[in-house]
């Protein structure tokens, strides 16, 4: 698999070489073709074109004034379907949340959005984030991107194979007893737990408040 990092793309935005409205189409269309046939990755649940199109738009137009916003500014970052993305709806993983999109970002969500990271859609997610497998009764479990016949692990299952399959840098999970670390280790990427309490939790639908810990997969 090709995996650009995150400095990749914003060294390419920086030179000139590429754009994010142009990384932007790019991705959404591997996560349109990652979607076509029996091995079909599955892993996200959501993407609203439109909002990471003009998400993109904006970051372009601040490249090319040479103002960049933050270190990610450009950079597509899924995001777990346990937190609130403005305009998503947040299920959890069930098919009994979420009736609603939601009216505001997370804390975490608004932060990166503040760096001007383009928040790229909803990941799957095991229910409620019980279970470290990565199956789903409500939606069609993702595959492993290094063999489809393979589980993600769970409960981060979505982002774990979004990153391991190359469709972005970074996306955001969370692990209370191994959420981040087992689908981390499973699909071959690197998966974060950080301190308790350091990335705050507002504005998500969490498991447990005292047990879940907000982090990265990359």
């Amino acid at each position: 698999f090709l995996r650009p990092t995150s400095r990749d793309y914003t060294d390419a935005y920086k030179l000139g070489a590429s754009t994010p409205l142009e990384i932007a189409e790019r991705t959404l269309g591997c996560i349109e073709d990652s979607e076509t046939g029996k091995d079909r990755l599955s892993a996200f649940i959501e993407v609203r074109k439109d909002d990471i199109i003009e998400q993109a738009k904006a970051s372009s137009a601040r490249y090319a004034a040479g103002q960049p916003i933050g270190p990610l500014d450009g950079v597509p970052i899924p995001i777990k379907d346990e937190f609130d993305v403005q305009g998503y709806r947040t299920r959890v993983g069930t098919s009994f949340k979420g009736n609603r999109p939601a009216s505001e970002d997370s804390v975490v969500a608004r932060r990166l959005r503040e760096q001007g990271a383009i928040l790229f859609g909803k990941t799957h997610m095991t229910e409620l984030g019980l279970g470290g497998v990565g199956t789903n009764p409500n939606h069609r479990a993702p595959r492993n991107p290094h063999d489809p016949e393979r589980i993600t692990g769970g409960s981060s299952s979505g982002s774990a194979a979004a990153v391991a399959a190359g469709i972005a840098p970074l996306a955001l999970g969370s692990d209370a007893g191994g959420s981040i670390r087992m689908p981390a280790a499973l699909c071959g990427v690197y998966g974060m737990k950080p301190t308790y309490g350091k990335i705050p939790t507002t504005g998500g639908s969490l498991l447990s408040w005292s047990l879940d810990h907000l982090g990265p997969l990359g």
